[in-house]
């Protein structure tokens, strides 16, 4: 494991080409093989970009965008300015990102027209969000005519590359019918998918499949272990589904305690977990 403590950063200036210095920066930002030090990671990629190295200036910028360098005044304003030259040279990911910067308006002012002409130019250069983003512009008409068969088209190219956003784009489209025949089981086995790649929208959805026995067969206690999935990763409703669970015994053994504490996770942002801690202060008090 690299000793990050040990690293004198301005003999790694000094002595390394800017491609090894950005490449160090890279693992120091991820902790690959070595202890996670972000600051150092942005001081490496600062020097390697003003030295003219693509790659680091992307990870700069986008590193901006995230919020990840703090106390950054203008942050989306300066990864919009170092982004939009390299997507003017072609850079797939820089096109990407802009774009998707435009459709919002981060640090730049709105733009659905551009923002599809640069997904369109890195779709084609194998960037696969790109294709789901296409999807939904066609769908919604942001930046382009509405042409719902494109919209799906594009959505079923981006599952074929397996992106889960698209997963669970296309499980929505066979849960309502819209544009393809409803089927509740191939939805199933695309929220699952997704599921897999860490969704926490499609382990919601996976939850009230198995809770509902729609799609699936009935199984509360699936549907309890997707539930938890994705409250660990913050999604409210599902923290609330879940102390309904536990507050009714279904898929896991009653626990008031357990299910309180899962209301109140949810409390700070959600009324209807608010009016559930009351509803069992009141059982509590019966």
């Amino acid at each position: 494991m690299l000793d990050i403590d040990s690293i004198d950063i301005q003999h790694i200036l000094t002595t390394h080409t800017r491609g090894e210095i950005t490449a160090l920066a890279n693992r120091l930002f991820r902790g690959e093989d070595c202890v996670q030090d972000q600051p150092k990671a942005m001081v490496l990629w600062k020097h390697a970009l003003e030295q003219g190295d693509t790659n680091a200036q992307y990870s700069y910028a986008a590193a901006l965008r995230t919020g990840t360098i703090q106390n950054a005044p203008d942050g989306l304003k300066e990864a919009a300015q170092l982004l939009r030259p390299l997507a003017e040279r072609g850079h797939p990911w820089a096109q990407f990102v802009l774009a998707d910067m435009l459709s919002k308006g981060e640090g730049v002012k709105e733009n659905h027209e551009a923002a599809v002409e640069l997904w369109h130019l890195c779709a084609e250069k194998g960037v696969g969000p790109a294709l789901h983003n296409l999807s939904n512009a066609y769908a919604s008409g942001k930046g382009t005519k509405v042409d719902d068969d494109k919209a799906l088209e594009l959505c079923r190219a981006a599952v074929e590359i397996g992106d889960p956003q698209a997963q669970f784009s296309l499980a929505q489209r066979y849960c309502t019918g819209k544009g393809v025949e409803e089927d509740w089981e191939v939805a199933f086995d695309l929220h699952c998918k997704a599921a897999k790649m860490g969704l926490a929208k499609a382990h919601f959805n996976v939850a009230t499949q198995y809770f509902l026995g729609k799609g699936a067969p009935q199984d509360f206690s699936s549907s309890v272990e997707h539930y938890r999935l994705a409250a660990e990763n913050g999604f409210i409703a599902a923290m609330i589904n879940l102390g309904h669970m536990y507050r009714e015994g279904r898929g896991v053994t009653a626990d008031r305690a357990a299910a309180r504490s899962w209301y109140e996770k949810a409390a700070g942002r959600s009324e209807h977990a608010v009016e559930m801690i009351k509803l069992m202060d009141r059982e509590d008090s019966v």
